[in-house]
């Protein structure tokens, strides 16, 4: 019987140990999951596997952190932050095309 990663026996012990210590090094020092993580599946799986499964991973542990840091954000600094990023990027295409020409 195989998993829906496609390893079965110690392969899929040593994958659930490897993403338990990624998530106990990312829950201690903010970051290091994904590298931790390619790290310890490398010789069990492709890399064209880890990458999405990584990514998938992250997105779900940023998730469930979100919820508790959203009443901290200064939401007008982000807004302002926001707007001016978009109006340099704009800025900068435009210049982009003028050279072009």
């Amino acid at each position: 019987m195989e998993s829906a990663l496609g390893l079965s026996g110690y392969p899929l012990l040593w994958a659930a140990l490897v993403v338990f210590a990624a998530a106990f090094i990312r829950g201690y020092s903010g970051f290091g999951f994904s590298a931790v993580l390619m790290a310890g599946l490398i010789l069990q799986m492709p890399a064209v596997q880890i990458v999405p499964l990584s990514i998938a991973l992250e997105v779900l542990a940023s998730a469930g952190q979100a919820r508790g840091i959203f009443s901290s954000i200064d939401w007008r600094f982000l807004t302002t932050l926001l707007l001016t990023g978009i109006i340099v990027d704009l800025s900068a295409e435009s210049f982009e095309h003028l050279i072009a020409l």
